[in-house]
């Protein structure tokens, strides 16, 4: 289960997102479509496996290369303290 750090404010520009942390850990992210939309699945409690099957699909590129970009998204925001994942 993937949710938002307390604090953390998202906002949506059309297609795109910020997530923007407050406090003394104050951090910006900016994620394109793609990655708002992989945002948006984590937070739904989509696995990072069927996250990356329907990206796949609806992006028509490998699931391999969406996993990867996901892993990279992931220790992004869990680095900058945006996000808290807890694995089942």
């Amino acid at each position: 289960m993937t949710k938002l750090k307390r604090g953390v404010v998202l906002t949506r520009t059309g297609d795109q997102s910020v997530l923007t942390g407050t406090g003394r850990n104050a951090a910006y992210y900016r994620l394109n479509h793609i990655g708002t939309r992989m945002l948006d699945l984590m937070l739904e409690g989509v696995e990072d496996d069927a996250i990356a099957q329907r990206l796949a699909t609806e992006f028509e590129v490998s699931p391999s290369k969406v996993r990867s970009d996901l892993d990279q998204i992931v220790d992004s925001l869990v680095a900058e303290k945006l996000i808290q994942r807890k694995l089942s």
